[in-house]
Parts: structure tokens; C-alpha cells; sequence
């Protein structure tokens, strides 16, 4: 990879109604919660998305913690809340 590091960002459920996926520049955010900060400020319609109790982050498949490290060629998904019947 070259250039400034990127992600891959998948995002379900209501999330992914607000927020565009696909490679994404995660230059200058090193952690899930920068990366969560600046898709916020991009969109503020995430926000209320991201502070429900049950939304998660996964990188690489493996649920995290918002301080997780970013290095560049991850897959992160946004992971919405879902209820089901």
C-alpha cells in the first residue's frame, strides 16, 4: 500500500443508511474513536447511531474497543444495534 494509510469501512443496519463505505483515508485518526470522530463530523447523523449502548466496532472481524489502533489496510465495520422477531 502506498500513500496515506486507508481502511476498508462496511457499515449495517441503520449506520449504513449514513455513512458512505469503501476505502477510506484514516490519515491523522490511529484509533477506532478518531476514526468514529471524524465520520461524526462528516456526518452528524452518525452520532446518535454510535451512542447507542449496543453499536460496535469490528476490525478484522473482531469486535473492539473504541481506543484499538489503526496502522492502515484493515477492514473496520460499523455494527448497528438490531433487533429481530
Amino acid at each position: 500500500m502506498t500513500g496515506e494509510p486507508k481502511i476498508i469501512l462496511h457499515a449495517y443496519g441503520a449506520v449504513g443508511d449514513v455513512v458512505a463505505t469503501g476505502e477510506h483515508s484514516i490519515d491523522g485518526a490511529a484509533t477506532v474513536q478518531a476514526l468514529l470522530d471524524r465520520l461524526c463530523v462528516a456526518n452528524a447523523a452518525l452520532q446518535p447511531l454510535i451512542d447507542q449502548p449496543r453499536f460496535r466496532v469490528a476490525v478484522d472481524q473482531v469486535i473492539v474497543e473504541p481506543g484499538h489502533a489503526l496502522a492502515g489496510g484493515e477492514e473496520v465495520a460499523l455494527l448497528s444495534p438490531v433487533s429481530g422477531g
